[in-house]
């Protein structure tokens, strides 16, 4: 399994629609920010997207995609200065039926929009999150060159008003394969002089470090022992490393170490000396040391709370306890 695989596969993702949007300018919809990734697909005519921290509103057209991997508060509009009104109180006035499109504004220029989001078992302590931006934005005239994107797209808007069953599921798994090109689609609109561990996939050797790290964490690696696996002398590869990475072998591999230490005992009840091992320590002092320092929680008390609560810690009151392992 390749390193993206890898991780996108320890995801465990769910898409569900919100709604399908029929708007007649004037028109603003406001989305209070949500512990999930949310995406506006506009299918026809125009609208701008604001959020807070933007220095001007972003214009979008037809077959405009722009995804929030972070779930952050914004508008949706037919212009900059129309009053938005909160998503749920445009439900609660708009009812109709499970199937039927949101019809809101007035009689000005119509706008279609497809509104989801994306939906993670424990996207807060997840890898992946600590690298995307706040907002990836994809123009229609340029993702026209991928088949792809519009296609998969205009197959979830089907669905989406379709009575036949199975369509949530299918609507499911069209947002996982939606999901997994956008994060590709990302990492290939890098550029070389891009930072972090999603960068570092595009570089030939720091990919194959990776690699070695994440598909066998419990080996000993050092500077030395990776260095010789991708052809490069010692100071060179670490240079390098830090360089695209943020961080050195040794501090990325702890970190990646650490994540999977906390879904071993999350989600298969591993014993503690059990995952230590399975994470290349060989005592299980020197192991819970190191996972406490990372998550702010001994390896004890994290198992038994997410077994306790039935949910990752990342939902914990305590700060302490949030579980999330940064990658840089």
């Amino acid at each position: 399994m390749d390193i993206l695989s890898d991780i996108l596969h320890s995801l465990h993702l769910s898409g569900s629609l919100w709604c399908r949007t029929e708007a007649k300018a004037p028109w603003a919809m406001q989305f209070d920010a949500a512990d999930v990734s949310q995406f506006h697909f506009i299918r026809r005519g125009n609208c701008f997207f604001q959020m807070e921290g933007m220095a001007a509103p972003l214009p979008m057209a037809s077959g405009d995609l722009i995804v929030l991997p972070h779930g952050h508060a914004h508008v949706l509009s037919d212009h900059p200065k129309t009053k938005p009104i909160p998503l749920v109180a445009l439900l609660n006035e708009h009812k109709s039926e499970e199937k039927a499109p949101l019809i809101i504004g007035g009689q000005g220029t119509p706008s279609t929009l497809l509104c989801g989001y994306f939906q993670f078992d424990r996207g807060d302590v997840h890898p992946l999150f600590s690298v995307l931006p706040t907002f990836i934005y994809f123009k229609g005239e340029e993702s026209g060159s991928i088949p792809w994107l519009e296609t998969t797209l205009n197959f979830i808007y089907s669905e989406s008003g379709s009575e036949e069953p199975g369509s949530q599921t299918v609507i499911t798994r069209l947002a996982d394969i939606l999901f997994i090109q956008i994060v590709r689609l990302y990492i290939a609109g890098l550029s070389e002089h891009s930072r972090g561990w999603l960068a570092g996939l595009k570089d030939h050797q720091i990919s194959r470090a990776l690699g070695y790290m994440h598909r066998s964490p419990e080996q000993p690696w050092t500077i030395d022992s990776l260095s010789e696996a991708v052809g490069m002398s010692r100071a060179s590869f670490a240079a390098k490393f830090k360089q695209i990475i943020g961080d050195s072998p040794f501090q990325y591999l702890t970190r990646w170490r650490m994540h999977k230490a906390a879904g071993y005992l999350r989600d298969q009840d591993c014993t503690i000396s059990e995952t230590a091992e399975r994470v290349g320590y060989r005592t299980e002092a020197a192991f819970s040391k190191v996972f406490k320092r990372y998550l702010g929680v001994a390896p004890g008390r994290y198992r038994r709370s997410s077994k306790e609560n039935g949910k990752t810690l990342a939902n914990a009151d305590n700060a302490h306890l949030s579980g999330t392992i940064p990658f840089p």
